[in-house]
C-alpha cells in the first residue's frame, strides 16, 4: 500500500491509529507543517528609566583655536591710540632719610661721636663712652655703641660664660685732633623740631635748607683688622677722663680716600676724609 493511501485511510478510520511494535502511535512520527506567522502584537508599555551611569573620563584637550578677528571697530583695542595722561595723584608722605640715628614725627636723635655734649640746638639724652668689638675678634658686632656711664643689669646677677661676646672700649689710634690711646666719649642728642637726620661722608657742609649738627672726621677700624661701621667723629675730639692707657679694644682710625675707583683729582690719594651730620 502506498503512503498516501495509508494516510487517507488513517484519517477516515480511527482504526488506522494503530500502535507499532514499541507501543507508540504512528501519528507521533508524522508531525504536520508549522503554521504561518501571526500578525504583530500590540506594543507594550514603556519601561521605567534605568539607573544613572557613572561619569566618564574627561576627553583630551582640544587644540588651541586661532585668534579671532575683531568685527566691531568700536571694541577694537589691539591697535588703539595712546590715551591722554591721567590726573596727577596727591603728594605722598615724606620718605625716611638714612642717617646715623632714628627719626620720626616727634623729632630726631643722633649720636655725636667724640664729644660728651650736644650742640646748642639739641637736647642731651645721655652721654657715655664709645665701645665695640675688640679689633682682632672674628665674631661680635661691626657697629660702635654709645654706652651709658651707669649700666642697668637684669636679674639674676651672674657672670658671663667664656663663649659670650665681650664689649670693649674704643680708643683713638693716631688721631689728628684727639689723644693717642684715649677712649672717645659720645653723646646722644635730640632735636624735637626736626624730622630727618642725614650723615654725609667727605663733606663739612649740609645741603640747602638743612642744619649742620656737627662735622668732623670719618673714622672706622683699620684695613688690616675686622670690619666696623663708618662713623663721624667730632672735629674737636675729646677723651674720657683717665683713659690714657692703651687697651687695644675697639680701635678707631681715620679714613683716607683712594684713587682706585674714586674720581681724582676731585679726591686726593691718602687724603683724610671729613664728614658732617645734618638735620631738617
Amino acid at each position: 500500500m502506498c503512503l498516501n493511501c495509508f494516510l487517507c485511510n488513517a484519517v477516515e478510520s480511527p482504526v488506522a491509529s494503530k500502535t507499532n511494535s514499541s507501543g507508540a502511535s504512528i501519528f507521533e512520527y508524522l508531525r504536520g507543517r508549522d503554521g504561518r506567522d501571526g500578525p504583530p502584537g500590540t506594543p507594550g508599555f514603556s519601561g521605567f528609566p534605568g539607573a544613572r551611569g557613572e561619569k566618564g573620563d574627561s576627553g583630551p584637550t582640544g587644540p588651541t583655536g586661532e585668534k579671532g578677528e575683531c568685527v566691531n571697530a568700536e571694541f577694537d583695542v589691539s591697535n588703539g591710540e595712546k590715551g591722554p595722561p591721567g590726573i596727577r595723584g596727591p603728594k605722598g608722605d615724606a620718605g625716611v632719610v638714612v642717617g646715623v640715628a632714628s627719626s620720626g614725627g616727634g623729632g630726631v636723635t643722633y649720636v655725636r661721636w667724640g664729644k660728651s655734649s650736644c650742640p646748642q640746638n639739641a637736647t642731651l639724652l645721655y652721654s657715655g663712652l664709645t665701645a665695640g668689638t675688640k679689633y682682632n675678634m672674628k665674631g661680635g658686632g661691626t657697629n660702635y655703641l654709645c654706652m651709658p656711664q651707669t649700666p642697668e643689669y637684669l636679674p639674676p646677677d651672674q657672670s658671663g660664660s667664656q663663649s659670650y661676646m665681650k664689649l670693649e672700649a674704643a680708643e683713638y689710634e693716631y688721631p689728628i685732633s684727639g689723644s693717642q690711646d684715649h677712649n672717645p666719649p659720645c653723646a646722644v642728642c635730640s632735636v624735637p623740631t626736626r624730622n630727618h637726620v642725614l650723615f654725609i661722608p667727605a663733606k663739612t657742609t649740609c645741603p640747602s635748607s638743612w642744619i649742620r649738627e656737627y662735622y668732623g672726621y670719618l673714622m672706622t677700624a683699620r684695613s688690616t683688622e675686622y670690619p666696623s661701621t663708618f662713623e663721624c667723629f667730632d672735629i674737636d675730639q675729646e677723651s674720657v677722663p683717665g683713659s690714657s692707657a692703651s687697651t687695644d679694644g675697639a680701635r678707631v682710625y681715620h679714613v683716607s680716600s683712594s684713587c682706585n675707583g674714586l674720581p681724582c683729582p676731585s679726591y686726593v690719594e691718602n687724603k683724610v676724609l671729613s664728614c658732617v651730620v645734618c638735620s631738617k
